[in-house]
């Protein structure tokens, strides 16, 4: 199973996160907001949820996402913002393109063809 032993196993599972109904409650919710889309009201949960639960990284998700949709007067979204402000910074190199982009923006967890769909896009 794996490459863990028995021990560390026994570990992982003494110091597990354990989820109550109301963090299966957010995540509900949060999972209807993420696929609707719709920035305002996406925004307005964030804004007005004042108790994440267990689900620390829920927040800076639910937000990196508001970024991502997102759309400038130029209609590029955050995604394009970024990966446009890198390539005019003087990176051109698509693999050196990534390596930036993944520092910065580490919360999207996109790999490298995903980017390449955005870079295609733009014509980079």
């Amino acid at each position: 199973m794996g490459q863990l032993d028995g021990e560390q196993l026994e570990y992982l599972f003494d110091s597990r996160l354990r989820l109550t109904e109301y963090d299966f409650r957010l995540a509900e919710e949060a999972w209807g907001l993420y696929v609707k889309g719709d920035v305002a009201e996406l925004q307005n949960w964030i804004d007005t949820n004042p108790f994440w639960g267990s689900l620390h990284l829920l927040k800076p998700a639910m937000q990196a996402h508001v970024k991502r949709l997102t759309v400038n007067e130029d209609g590029l979204g955050y995604i394009e913002q970024k990966l446009l402000a890198i390539h005019q910074s003087g990176v051109v190199d698509r693999a050196k393109i990534y390596e930036k982009f993944w520092a910065d923006e580490k919360i999207y967890g996109m790999g490298d063809k995903e980017l390449d769909i955005y870079l295609d896009r733009l014509g980079l």
